[in-house]
């Protein structure tokens, strides 16, 4: 479905309790909706990165942090890979760990891995510009 690394996130955040929102019909593009029906049927904003976020600054559902840092259970970060505006992936922070948040993702599966490892993994990741929400 779609971008594996948002559906993750999307999951969490159902698990944590955000509601779906649909227009009564299923309206894929509109950012403003966030709902899945099934394996292969979801709003783009269940499962695409950059309109994850759209959908969820509309719906007041995060507030931006100041520091990829300082993410705390339940946070997303957002990467930015090729500094165009808009997010190419993101992860959720599973805990702080004192500074060095562990981080949980799909596409390259990670549980509990330190921030720090991820952003130092490769050049793309250390270039990418990063968004941190607080959800």
């Amino acid at each position: 479905m779609g971008a594996d690394c948002t559906n993750f996130i999307s999951q969490c955040m159902r698990a944590g309790g955000w509601a779906q929102i649909t227009a009564g019909y299923l309206d894929r593009s509109n950012y403003i909706y966030w709902w899945v029906t099934g394996q292969f049927t979801s709003s783009y904003s269940w499962s695409g990165a950059q309109a994850w976020r759209n959908f969820a600054w509309y719906r007041k559902r995060f507030t931006p942090l100041s520091s990829i840092y300082s993410c705390s259970q339940g946070d997303v970060i957002g990467w930015d890979d090729d500094h165009d505006g808009s997010l190419n992936h993101v992860n959720f922070c599973q805990s702080n760990n004192g500074g060095d948040p562990l981080m949980a993702q799909h596409i390259t599966d990670y549980k509990n891995v330190r921030l720090s490892t991820i952003v130092n993994k490769n050049t793309t990741n250390k270039q990418s510009t990063k968004y941190a929400h607080r959800t």
